[in-house]
């Protein structure tokens, strides 16, 4: 029975020390990267030790431009969202090293319009959907520059299946006739978008 006691008291405070050593914290901050895209993170777990949400490449627009007879209209949009897991380790005061993978999915839409009112039936558009679901890897590293306030920088080896559709319709012998085509395929590696700096606050 004393054994039995003793045990149980000393896996008490094993799960106690580890409690105490991986301390629960949360993260929200701010994604960059060199291509000018930006994004929000929210990241919860221990230190060692975080599930990342993440949203980015939030990008839209709308433009018509008027030149003469011909009018131009342009409207795109896209949006990005990754799930992953990381893992951290210390390995200098105040330095972590980061590592882990994301589940991604991208969306993006564009439409162009041209209409040149000086020529019958002349209408130009073009539009392309494309999802883009993928995986990538996750090495970086955490510099703690104030008490809760940490700058990130991650490169992020990928791998994306990209899948959707273009349609063009252009004036064909005084009518319009549309052409639809299917997009598939795969795209990996690094790229510019594939560095990602953040700057997140840390609470718990």
């Amino acid at each position: 029975m004393k054994k039995s006691l003793f045990i149980l008291l000393a896996l008490s405070v094993s799960v106690f020390a580890i409690a105490q050593e991986n301390k629960n914290v949360k993260e929200i901050g701010l994604l960059f990267n060199s291509t000018n895209s930006f994004g929000f993170t929210y990241r919860t777990g221990t230190d060692q030790s975080l599930w990342r949400f993440s949203a980015l490449n939030l990008s839209g627009g709308n433009q018509k431009l008027n030149a003469d007879s011909i009018t131009t209209k342009h409207n795109d949009m896209g949006f990005g969202l990754k799930l992953g897991k990381e893992f951290r380790k210390n390995i200098a005061k105040k330095l972590d090293l980061r590592y882990g993978v994301d589940l991604s999915f991208y969306y993006d839409k564009y439409y162009s319009e041209r209409e040149d009112q000086s020529m019958e039936n002349y209408e130009y558009s073009d539009s392309e959907v494309t999802y883009s679901p993928g995986i990538n890897l996750v090495l970086g590293l955490n510099y703690q520059i104030h008490k809760n306030i940490f700058i990130g920088a991650e490169i992020l080896p990928f791998i994306n299946y990209i899948t959707g559709s273009e349609s063009i319709s252009q004036p064909y012998d005084n009518d319009l006739n549309e052409e639809k085509r299917d997009i598939s395929g795969f795209e990996f590696g690094l790229s510019s978008s594939s560095v990602m700096l953040s700057i997140v606050y840390q609470f718990n």
